[in-house]
């Protein structure tokens, strides 16, 4: 069952209010800071994955093995500046690939070889169109998705999350 896109572009945001204080399971749409100005305190592990903890127990959210939202495509996660020169790296080994960037480029050189898609630069807009660019990419018939990571901060936490699943081996 597909109900298409979802309004926040990713899943939602789930608490365990069964803890005290509660406990982020899956970061969404809904950021941190704007949680803990209505309840106060949240306990969150940024990428945590409670499978190995949790061996006989059913999982406690959706979205909580450590590889998760993944294409079949291997995709990486690579900071910000050093993009290019693991494009390179990949294009010398006549890989196909595709690069989901954080911001456009502008100056610097992409190799040809490379299916360029930019994405916006606010979380929100970013996560709408997120799942839609890794399944185009996905469908290309490419050897890897490599992907900027936007930056390490609460506002992006729950982009981040759902990277740094997708890119899990």
């Amino acid at each position: 069952l597909d109900a298409g896109p979802t309004s926040g572009g990713i899943e939602s945001t789930v608490l365990d209010l069964t803890t005290t204080p509660p406990r982020l399971l899956r970061p969404g749409p809904i950021r941190s800071a704007e949680l803990e100005a209505v309840i106060g305190s949240l306990v969150h592990d940024r990428f945590r994955t409670v499978a190995a903890q949790h061996h006989s127990q059913p999982l406690p959210s959706p979205g909580m093995m450590p590889r998760h939202y993944a294409p079949r495509t291997p995709l990486e996660g690579v900071e910000a500046g050093k993009e290019l020169e693991r494009l390179a790296c990949l294009v010398r080994k006549k890989c196909r690939v595709g690069w989901v960037a954080f911001a456009d480029p502008g100056e610097r050189i992409v190799p040809s070889e490379v299916r360029l898609r930019v994405l916006p630069s606010d979380p929100a807009s970013y996560a709408a169109q997120l799942y839609a660019v890794l399944h185009e990419l996905d469908a290309a018939g490419l050897d890897r998705i490599l992907v900027t990571l936007p930056p390490d901060t609460d506002d992006w936490l729950a982009v981040r999350d759902r990277l740094c699943r997708a890119a899990h081996s």
